[in-house]
């Protein structure tokens, strides 16, 4: 039965609309940000979380590289941090 299958990370996020490894990797990056943000009480991560999000979805819509934009948001905030 169901117990004794396995599924890959892929294969559960392709069932959850997720088409390409692409927006696997958004979503991992979305979800260890909010992470973080979460354990540190960290207003300011939880607003890079907030944009990362909007940039991966309506970045990928209008089929630009959200990946480019997420690591200049990144950037940005590390030299913030610095």
């Amino acid at each position: 039965g169901a117990v004794s299958q396995t599924y890959s990370l892929l294969q559960a996020a392709s069932s959850s609309g997720m088409s390409s490894r692409a927006d696997l990797a958004r979503s991992e990056v979305l979800t260890m940000v909010r992470r973080l943000a979460k354990q540190q009480h960290s207003a300011a991560l939880a607003q890079l979380a907030s944009r990362i999000s909007a940039l991966a979805r309506f970045g990928a819509a209008a089929g630009e590289d959200p990946f480019a934009k997420i690591r200049g948001l990144i950037s940005d905030m590390i030299a913030k941090l610095e």
